[in-house]
């Protein structure tokens, strides 16, 4: 019998900066000068992001932070292709990637400690944010549940002839659950236009299942900022083409270098220097200070609005309840 097992190996992993910081003219998304200064703004802004939230949950302000380092690098470097029409499905503690996305970090910290400008109206973890103003729907604890709900949001994007597309971030034990094989079960029957981002680590093979569920594969080095952006763009302009979902592994190596790497690409490049370093992570450390300020001294949600977004029209023993509940 004829051996097709070749068939389905996918050896290359794409990347784009070599060790020396320059970019492979092949691969190399070929960012502007702005566009990669704000690229590495938030991959830093990721940085001190983490060590904020971390302290916060240290003093006991928050809890359920998780999240893998190197993670956040790869989610924001992933997002920063999204267009303002496309939809993102942040994993787990992905506060880089809904920043990328341009959410407001007043958002997001607001979310965290739960105020009343929390989008979600402080009814989710700290580390599942939602906003459906910015197109960012929020997960939940069963793992690869965004799977399932990405690719129906797809589907319904494709039959209203929508010419977006959803990007979905997951873990590399996400692939290890049911919810992940629904998911991309009918993202390839339907076709819908949505982009699967899984992050792999220490060997954790992924893209090999996209041919079981006739979607494309593409594996990336997840410590490459700049081909993160290549593939994931590349994903996403052939969904909105209508040629349909892809399924990417993002090889996430053990050191969290992605900074470095494209620090050292700037400053070869000549668009990042010393002082402009400094100065980007002096604002973010001032930005995430006023933040942390402002939604510190903030007011909490209005016990009513424990009754909102549940129903079209609430059924009448949620109306006596809210009744009760504002007087």
């Amino acid at each position: 019998m004829e051996d097709l097992r070749h068939e389905f190996v996918l050896d290359d992993v794409v990347g784009v900066l070599g060790p020396d910081g320059d970019a492979d003219p092949d691969t190399d998304p070929r960012l502007s000068d702005a566009e990669c200064v704000a690229l590495y703004g938030h991959l830093a802004m990721a940085r001190r992001l983490d060590a904020t939230l971390r302290a916060l949950r240290d003093e006991g302000r928050i809890a359920n932070l998780t999240g893998a380092p190197g993670d956040d690098a790869v989610g924001a470097a992933a997002a920063s292709a999204l267009t303002a029409g496309d939809w993102l499905f942040p994993g787990v503690c992905d506060a880089a990637s809904v920043l990328a996305r341009g959410v407001s970090l007043d958002a997001w910290m607001a979310h965290a400690l739960g105020t009343a400008d929390d989008p979600a109206k402080a009814r989710q973890r700290p580390d599942h944010f939602s906003s459906r103003a910015d197109r960012v729907v929020g997960t939940n604890p069963r793992l690869a549940s965004q799977t399932t709900q990405a690719a129906g949001l797809a589907w319904a994007m494709r039959m209203r002839n929508d010419r977006h597309a959803v990007l979905c971030l997951l873990d590399g034990a996400s692939a290890e659950a049911g919810e992940f094989h629904n998911g991309l079960n009918f993202a390839g029957v339907f076709r819908a236009p949505v982009v699967f981002l899984s992050r792999a680590h220490q060997g954790v093979a992924v893209a090999q299942k996209a041919f079981a569920y006739g979607v494309q594969p593409a594996r990336v080095d997840g410590g490459d900022p700049l081909a993160v952006v290549r593939v994931v763009r590349d994903a996403l302009s052939r969904a909105r083409e209508g040629h349909g979902a892809t399924l990417i592994e993002a090889q996430v190596p053990d050191h969290d270098g992605a900074l470095a790497r494209l620090r050292t690409h700037l400053t070869r490049r000549g668009t990042l220097t010393p002082a402009l370093d400094g100065e980007l992570t002096a604002r973010c450390d001032a930005a995430l200070a006023a933040a942390v300020e402002r939604a510190s001294h903030a007011s909490a949600p209005a016990l009513s609005t424990a009754f909102d977004d549940v129903f079209a029209t609430a059924p009448w023993h949620l109306a006596e309840q809210r009744a009760r509940a504002t007087t």
